[in-house]
C-alpha cells in the first residue's frame, strides 16, 4: 500500500467510526455566502431565519446594496452579531479606508480576503507580492483596531516551483498582521488534516469554516493542483458524518483558540434547508 492509499484507508476507518460528542459551539455562526441567493431576494427576512433557527454570529460576503447603519441595526434587533467579513481586495486599493469604517459600523474585528485569482496559483513570485500585500493589509486593519485574514482553498497547499503557497504564507505574512481563516473542506480536499494544522500554528487560526466532505476526490500526481474545482464541489455536503471528523477537530485542545465557527456550503441545494441540517447536527453530537 503507498501513502496515498494508506491516507486514504485511514481518513475511511476514521469517518466510520463511532460519533463522539464535541463541545458545544457557544455561538455558532453563518458564513452567509451560503445563503446568497435569499440574501438578494430578501435580506431582511434571510437574516431573520438565520437567527430563528438558532445561529448567533454571521460573516458577510457582500452586503447587498445594503446601508451598513442599516444593518447594523438589524442585527442588533435579531440578536446577531457579525465578527467578520470577506472583503475580496478591497483592502489592496482606494476603497480600503471605506471598508475599514464599514467594518466599524457593523461590528466586524475580522476582514477577510477569501480568494486568488487562478491565474496567480502557479506563479511563486506572484505568492510573495501576495504576502507582502497581506503584511500591508494587516497594518492597515491593526491600526483600526481590526484584523486581516485570510481564508484558504485547495490550490495554496499545492507544490509550486518547489514550495507550497500556503506554508510560503505562513512564514512571510507577520502572524500579528495576518491570520487564518482555516476552511476544513479545502484543507481535506488537498489531503492535509486540518487538526494538524490547527497543531503545528497554535493561535494562527482565529476562524474556522466547517463543511463535509462526502469522498476525496481525485488528485493526479497526489498535488493539489490538479484538482478539479468542480469535482471537488461536488463532494460538499452539510456538517455530519463523512471524511471529516468533526468530533475530535473540535474535542481537541488545539480548537480552544479557534474564536468563531462558520457553517458553509458553496453550492448547497436548498440553502436554508442546509444550514438547519448542519446546526442540527452540531447541536444533536455536542455535549
Amino acid at each position: 500500500m503507498d501513502r496515498r492509499q494508506l491516507l486514504i484507508a485511514l481518513i475511511a476507518t476514521a469517518a466510520a467510526a463511532p460519533v463522539r460528542a464535541a463541545p458545544r459551539i457557544a455561538r455558532p455562526g453563518l458564513q452567509l455566502y451560503t445563503v446568497r441567493d435569499e440574501m438578494k431576494r430578501d435580506f431582511r427576512g434571510t437574516l431573520t431565519r438565520v437567527a430563528a433557527l438558532g445561529y448567533r454570529e454571521v460573516e458577510f460576503a457582500g452586503y447587498f446594496d445594503q446601508p451598513p447603519k442599516t444593518v447594523r441595526t438589524l442585527l442588533d434587533e435579531l440578536g446577531l452579531s457579525a465578527p467578520s467579513a470577506h472583503v475580496g481586495d478591497a483592502l489592496f486599493g482606494p476603497d480600503a479606508q471605506r471598508v475599514i469604517d464599514d467594518a466599524g459600523t457593523l461590528g466586524h474585528h475580522y476582514l477577510v480576503c477569501p480568494w486568488v485569482q487562478p491565474a496567480q496559483w502557479r506563479d511563486l513570485d506572484g505568492w510573495k507580492r501576495r504576502a507582502q500585500a497581506f503584511n500591508r493589509a494587516g497594518e492597515l486593519c491593526r491600526r483600526a483596531g481590526l484584523q486581516f485574514c485570510y481564508h484558504n482553498h485547495h490550490f495554496e497547499f499545492g507544490t509550486v516551483e518547489g514550495r507550497r503557497p500556503y506554508e510560503l504564507l505562513l512564514a512571510d505574512c507577520d502572524p500579528e498582521l495576518v491570520q487564518m481563516e482555516l476552511d476544513v473542506f479545502w484543507a481535506m480536499t488537498a489531503r492535509q488534516d486540518p487538526l494538524a494544522l490547527l497543531r503545528a500554528h497554535p493561535g494562527r487560526f482565529p476562524m474556522l469554516h466547517l463543511k463535509q466532505l462526502k469522498a476525496l476526490p481525485k488528485l493526479d500526481g497526489a498535488d493539489a493542483l490538479s484538482l478539479n474545482m468542480d469535482d471537488a464541489a461536488a463532494q460538499m455536503t452539510e456538517v455530519g458524518p463523512g471524511v471529516i471528523d468533526f468530533a475530535r477537530l473540535l474535542a481537541d485542545p488545539s480548537s480552544a483558540a479557534v474564536k468563531h465557527f462558520f457553517v458553509e456550503h458553496d453550492q448547497p441545494a436548498a440553502p436554508m434547508a442546509s444550514i438547519e441540517a448542519s446546526l442540527r447536527w452540531l447541536q444533536g453530537h455536542a455535549t
